[in-house]
């Protein structure tokens, strides 16, 4: 049989090759064949060749099905008109309170993965406890806002949203940087949806003399050594889809 077939390679009968390539194009269809009957698999899986033939067609379904998960974006867009920031600082004889302004807001997430970018920018230079020299001094021994214009909250996942419910509480890890340091900061945010408008609220504390801040007590006036902080946020969820994972 070798004396006959090895001939025919060499003096160019194409029967072989010919032969060659209806299989080649059999073993496809016959792969294609195996996503939409899947008892044939257990027929075949034990065939010569049968895993390489098969891989590139059930790679490529996989990612087809994939894909389209991986590009489902949700965007919260806050309004920084309609946000308040309430801070409470402990103190001798009575709490201080005050405010801060919001620049901007802008959380980009996958709802199916978690995954979330985008930040939460404060002003924080726009302090504001109705007494002109205490704030004047917050500003320049305390958080030095001259050196340091802007508190950040840069996200990075997002756990226990629902799309469509009318209101949930979520979960949302990231980064706090203040005072030129970064912290990591887990923030629990229960919200209320009524179609694209969301109303959401988080508290958490700030120990600002841990973080490196100074302490503004002096012999008469002793204050605690940590903030706490109050949002009441405002925005808008818009879809975000995009073709590939980065921003």
């Amino acid at each position: 049989m070798r004396r006959k077939v090895l001939p025919r390679l060499l003096y160019g009968d194409r029967s072989l090759t010919s032969t060659r390539r209806r299989n080649s194009i059999l073993n496809v269809h016959h792969c294609g064949s195996l996503i939409n009957h899947p008892d044939e698999e257990k027929m075949n899986r034990k065939q010569p060749g049968f895993r390489v033939r098969c891989l590139p067609v059930l790679v490529s379904a996989l990612f087809a099905l994939i894909s389209p998960l991986a590009a489902q974006q949700t965007e919260l867009k806050l309004d920084p008109a309609k946000t308040r920031i309430d801070w409470t600082l402990g103190a001798t004889l009575h709490e201080v309170e005050g405010t801060f302004r919001l620049k901007s807001g802008d959380i980009v997430f996958n709802p199916n993965t978690g995954e979330a970018s985008g930040q939460l920018i404060v002003d924080a230079t726009s302090g504001d406890s109705g007494n002109k020299k205490r704030d004047a001094d917050m500003n320049k021994n305390v958080l030095e806002s001259a050196k340091y214009p802007e508190i950040v909250f840069s996200s990075k996942h997002v756990t226990g949203f629902v799309p469509g419910q009318a209101s949930s509480t979520v979960q949302l890890a990231g980064t706090f940087t203040i005072h030129g340091a970064s912290h990591e900061l887990t923030l629990t945010v229960p919200f209320t949806a009524n179609n694209s408008s969301v109303e959401a609220h988080t508290k958490f504390s700030i120990p600002f003399e841990e973080w490196g801040m100074k302490n503004p007590s002096n012999m008469f006036l002793k204050v605690d050594k940590v903030v706490q902080l109050s949002i009441t946020a405002v925005g808008e969820l818009q879809s975000a889809t995009q073709p590939s994972a980065g921003r």
